[in-house]
């Protein structure tokens, strides 16, 4: 994410995949230090490995998870039976009364967690963009006396509606998982966990930064999912979508 790009495509967390901007941040240990020939090393540190750990890198002991702060715990199994009546919500919940429970919270170690509810296993991490130039300073050995913020919020999960098809049907609807950063940074996130099992890049809905409003702070609570008529008072049919509030 950079001035020229506020909204990059999602990849898969991977050296080969990851754009140009993300591994110029990755190949320094911060925004001002000098770039050196360390990026794919420390992306594969983040992404567990501990070739390096205790010497180029921090030693990590124990698990690999970073601290979790102020992000509450989020559960999501079932889709929920509060929504109100619709034809098309009930093919949904239909769809995926068998999808795969999970857990979800933010971590300091840059990422959205998603861990099955049944096994702990970890389902998928998700990290914000504007979280790249800060995850080289994870690496760093003296990062214990320098702890910063990251994934640092609370998120939400809930039932919402996408599209209206004709005739009705489940895709109609998804659950969706939208989140903030806390301290860590001023933007909020949207990721499609309808199906947590089988997630992937295509699942990043959005992100809205500064970049994109000057006024965007830092999402400390928990967003709201919320359904607000669009349609003018006099309207004779009224027309909703979906929001999400923060």
């Amino acid at each position: 994410r950079t001035s020229t790009n506020p909204s990059p495509v999602a990849t898969d967390f991977k050296w080969a995949e990851i754009d140009a901007d993300l591994k110029t941040n990755l190949g320094k240990l911060t925004p001002s230090s000098a770039e050196d020939t360390l990026g794919s090393d420390r992306l594969s540190y983040l992404r567990g490995a501990n070739t390096r750990d205790g010497t180029t890198f921090r030693q990590r002991t124990g698990k690999l998870l970073g601290d979790i702060v102020n992000s509450g715990v989020v559960y999501s199994g079932t889709p929920s039976t509060s929504v109100p009546s619709d034809s098309s919500y009930s093919l949904f919940v239909a769809a995926n009364a068998a999808r795969t429970a999970a857990v979800y919270v933010g971590a300091n170690d840059g990422m959205l967690h998603a861990f099955s509810a049944a096994t702990g296993d970890e389902l998928f991490g998700y990290i914000p963009s504007w979280m790249g130039p800060k995850l080289a300073a994870l690496t760093a050995p003296t990062y214990a006396a320098n702890h910063q913020a990251y994934v640092d919020a609370t998120p939400v999960v809930g039932e919402v509606k996408v599209a209206n098809s004709s005739p009705a049907s489940a895709s109609d609807w998804k659950t969706v998982l939208v989140g903030g950063t806390g301290a860590g940074g001023r933007g909020v996130y949207a990721l499609d966990v309808t199906d947590p099992s089988s997630f992937s890049a295509s699942k990043v809905l959005w992100e809205f930064t500064q970049l994109h409003d000057a006024d965007m702070g830092f999402v400390i609570g928990a967003p709201k999912l919320v359904k607000m008529r669009t349609s003018a008072p006099s309207a004779a049919s009224p027309t909703y979508r979906w929001f999400a509030a923060v």
